[in-house]
C-alpha cells in the first residue's frame, strides 16, 4: 500500500495548488467555494487562472482532507495551522482532523499536516487515510457520544497533535486536542486518547479493544 500518492501541481505566477488524489474523499467544498477554478467537467479539473488568489486560498483551506494545499508566491500569507487541534467525528464517515498534526506513517516517517481525513470504518485501502469505502460497506455510526466533556476546561493552544496508527489496532492521539461529534458538540478534551479504526468498537469513537477479538488487520502488518 502506497500512502504517499503522487501529487499533481497546478501553477500560475502568484500561487501553486497541489492535489493528492488518493487523499480526496469528494466532499466537494472546493467545487462549491470556487466553481470556476475547481470543475470536474474540465480538463485539467483545477484551473488556477480562473479565480483570484483569495478565492483559491479560501476554497483550498475548506478542504477537510488535506488533498488540496497551496503555496503562495505573491508575498501573501501561507496557510496558518489551527490553534486548537480538533477531531470531528463524521456521521457514517471518517475522522476529520485539523490542527498542527504529526502523523506517524507505516514506514516510520512523520507527515506534517494541517488537515486530514482518517479512516474509522476499517476498510480503507489507503490507511490511515479515508478513501470512501464507508459508503459502500456501508458503515453506519451516527457520530454521537452520550458523555460530554466539561467545556469550561481550557485546552492548551498551539500544540502539536501526534497521531500514531497502531498496527492491527487503534489510532493513538497525543497532544492537547478536543473531539467534536457530528453536531459539533465537544465531548472530549484532553492530551491522550485511543480512537477506533476497525469500525466495530461498541464505544465509538473510542477504542474498546474489539479489534483484537475480530482479528483486525492493517496493511502495515503485511
Amino acid at each position: 500500500m502506497d500512502n504517499k500518492p503522487l501529487a499533481r501541481k497546478y501553477k500560475r505566477a502568484e500561487i501553486t495548488v497541489t492535489y493528492q488524489p488518493r487523499r480526496c474523499t469528494h466532499v466537494g467544498e472546493c467545487l462549491r467555494r470556487a466553481p470556476d477554478v475547481f470543475n470536474t467537467w474540465e480538463q485539467p479539473w483545477v484551473q488556477v487562472e480562473n479565480g483570484t488568489v483569495e478565492e483559491i486560498v479560501d476554497a483550498v483551506e475548506r478542504c477537510p482532507t488535506g488533498a488540496l494545499h497551496y503555496e503562495r508566491a505573491d508575498g501573501g500569507a501561507q496557510e496558518v495551522r489551527r490553534a486548537t487541534n480538533v477531531v470531528f467525528v463524521a456521521r457514517n464517515g471518517p475522522y476529520y482532523v485539523r490542527g498542527d498534526l504529526e502523523i506517524v506513517m507505516p514506514d516510520g516517517s512523520v507527515l506534517h499536516e494541517t488537515r486530514v481525513a482518517l479512516c474509522r470504518c476499517g476498510a480503507s485501502q489507503n490507511r490511515p487515510f479515508c478513501d470512501n469505502p464507508h459508503r459502500e460497506i456501508p458503515f453506519r455510526d451516527a457520530g454521537l457520544h452520550h458523555v460530554h466533556a466539561n467545556t469550561q476546561n481550557e485546552l492548551a493552544q498551539n500544540q502539536k497533535l501526534r497521531i500514531t496508527p497502531n498496527v492491527n489496532g487503534n489510532l493513538k492521539f497525543e497532544g492537547a486536542f478536543e473531539i467534536r461529534d457530528a453536531t459539533s458538540q465537544v465531548f472530549f478534551r484532553g492530551e491522550k486518547q485511543w480512537l477506533c479504526r476497525c469500525g466495530h468498537s461498541g464505544n465509538k469513537p473510542f477504542c474498546d479493544a474489539t479489534h483484537k477479538r475480530i482479528g483486525f488487520k492493517t496493511e502495515e502488518s503485511k
